[in-house]
Order: C-alpha cells, then structure tokens, then sequence
C-alpha cells in the first residue's frame, strides 16, 4: 500500500471509513499508519454497526453505512414489491461448452460403474464435477487436498478412491500428497487434468505448458508424466479423454490396481485453440432427414451443422455416447476411433 499517500490523506481528514469485503486487512493497515504519525481520528470499518466480514455488500448497504457513519442525510431507496414477479430459474455454474473434463468424468463413471467410489476433489474447474449428473466432487477442503484425502480415505475405508487434480494445482500443491501416497503404499487412483493452462482463474501458464505456443522464448517445460514417474507411482498411463472407449479401459485398469495408480487426461482447454489460433475439432454434419435416436444426458455440449438450416445448434451430449440412425454425411476425415458405425472422435461421423 503507497504509505505516504495514505498518511497525507489521513492527516486532511476528520474520520475515515473504510469499506472493503471479506477481512479487514486495508483498515488494520490504514489504522497501523495513521498510529506511525501520531494521528487520533477514527478509523473503522469492520464493526457490528458497520460493515460485516462476511458476504459481498450491495450499494444500498454501502450508501447506508456512509450516510450513519459521516452523519449524512439519508433516504432509504423504498424496496419494490416483487411478489407477483415469477421466480427465476436456478442456473447452477456449469462447465465451459466443449470443456473436456466432461469426456473425463464421464470415462471414469463409466469405469467405475457399480464400484462404492468416493470421489475427493481440487480447487479449480473441475470442481464443477459436483453437481449432477457429473456427480465426481464428494469432498473439497483446500488445494491439494485430493491428493491428501485420497490417501486418507483409502485408509479408512473399503471403498475405492478417485481423486481429481489439475495440472496447474498439482504443480502448486499436489505432489507432496503424492509422494506421501507412493511412501506409504495408499491404494487410490488419482486422474490428474491436463488442460494446458490455469483455466479457472487467469489463464496463466504452468511449469507443464510449452510456452513456444505462446511465442515466448526462454523458457523450460516441466513434464508432470516424468514427475509422477520420478516420485514412484507405479502405475501411470495418459489419456486423452476424446477417444473414450480407451479411455475408460485405461481407467478401469488404474481402478483395479492394488497400490497408487495415476491417471493423466491430457486435451486443452475449449479456448486454448483459438487462443493459440491453431485448428480446433471440426463439427459434424448431419444430412437431411438424418436423427439422433437415443440422448444420453451427459451434460456435454457439442456443435452440429445443420445443412438445410445453415447454422450450428448445440447438442447437449457426445456423439459417442449415443447410439444414432446411420443417414450422415460423410466427412472427408473419418472417425479416428477405427469404428465404422457407432463410435466417433472430435465430432467427426464415419458411416
């Protein structure tokens, strides 16, 4: 904080209110100064009659405790009547459209499909995983805790343990967990997301990222492959959640391992191509008449091309996941699965 400025100030000033949410850290400050210049004025904020640390403030709250505060005038803005308004649908935080930790979640259901599974998470995107029909986030406490709680709850129980970690967290603060885990033979599985990038909260890089995408030089690349397998787990493989089939084999595999097993889902995040400008997935292309005939809800959005109609719509579910009459267009790249009916990879359909 510019300590000199903030001196000056409160040398011209009777009183001062200082209004900032959560914890009082700028008023402490503020008070700390003013203590240095030998100043008498009071200075608050944090009070029962003032603001609370708890809770964002609204501008008519603030308005208010100014007006008590400064023994201003004040007329309360009168609240309107609401009761014949209808109530607004719930709109819960949701993933990113195309996000592939969908394709992740829904490879581990699959793969753990009748198991007693506890589901330990992570600070970031994948956090979204708690709600239906996701339904992968049983227990949050800090970051870095999956890794940790993984371990102690594979300890404590019988059921089997799968955590969640992102590449950026796991750098931050989910090794030492591991290392702990390999140490102490814990029998879980963690599935750490690959997605290139900080997504939740900056997209700033990580040690993991290869900067030349980015065009800056100087800079190395940390492997979290090479870490897992330097620490000692025993079991690792990589995934790219897309071509979900091997996927949910190399999940049920790293299920039924009897030790710590890891699991690396590796596919950028939605935004990274274009913020990259490199080729992102192309949509398929449904031809006339052509229908989709069974919809798994998944909650993973897709495009479609309609030609007649000349625009995408949004398709909440994989093409994978669903089985589908065979009367589609053929796209120049055919599925990269090998599959000829049923199966299909990056939204490309192969008849």
């Amino acid at each position: 904080m510019p300590e000199k400025i903030i001196k000056g100030f409160l040398k011209a000033c009777e009183k001062v209110l200082v209004i900032e949410e959560g914890e009082p850290y700028m008023e402490e400050k503020i008070k700390a100064f003013g203590q240095e210049e030998a100043l008498t004025l009071p200075i608050r904020g944090k009070a029962k009659d003032l603001f609370s640390r708890l809770y964002e403030f609204n501008p008519a709250q603030v308005r208010e405790n100014i007006a008590k505060f400064f023994d201003v005038p004040h007329t309360p803005a009168k609240i309107p009547d609401l009761s014949d308004v209808p109530e607004i649908p719930q709109r819960p935080p949701n993933l990113c459209a195309g996000c592939s930790h969908r394709a992740t979640y829904y490879a581990v259901k699959k793969a753990a499909e009748g198991l007693g599974t506890i589901y330990p998470t992570d600070i970031g995107c994948y956090t979204l995983g708690v709600l239906p029909p996701l339904s992968t986030a049983d227990f949050l406490l800090c970051m870095g805790s999956s890794v940790g709680t993984g371990c102690g709850f594979s300890t404590a129980t019988d059921k089997k343990v799968i955590s969640f970690i992102g590449d950026s967290t796991f750098f931050h603060s989910g090794i030492p967990g591991l290392i702990n885990a390999v140490f102490n033979n814990h029998n879980f599985t963690l599935v750490i997301l690959d997605n290139s990038t900080t997504a939740m909260t900056g997209h700033q890089p990580n040690p993991g990222v290869d900067m030349d995408d980015f065009n800056l030089t100087g800079y190395g690349r940390v492997s979290i492959e090479k870490v897992v397998r330097a620490i000692g787990v025993p079991h690792v493989t990589v995934i790219k959640p897309y071509r979900v089939n091997k996927s949910i084999e190399a999940l049920k595999e790293a299920i039924d391992y009897k030790g710590v097993s890891v699991i690396i889902s590796k596919e950028p995040a939605p935004f990274m191509p274009r913020t990259l400008k490199s080729r992102g997935a192309s949509p398929f292309i449904l031809a006339k008449n052509a229908k989709i005939t069974e919809i798994v809800s998944i909650n993973w959005p897709v495009r479609l091309f309609t030609p007649k109609a000349k625009k995408y719509t949004l398709m909440q579910t994989c093409a994978q996941a669903v089985p589908f009459a065979p009367k589609f267009a053929r796209k120049r790249q055919s599925c990269r699965s090998g599959r000829k009916k049923k199966q299909c990879l990056h939204n490309y359909w192969s008849l």
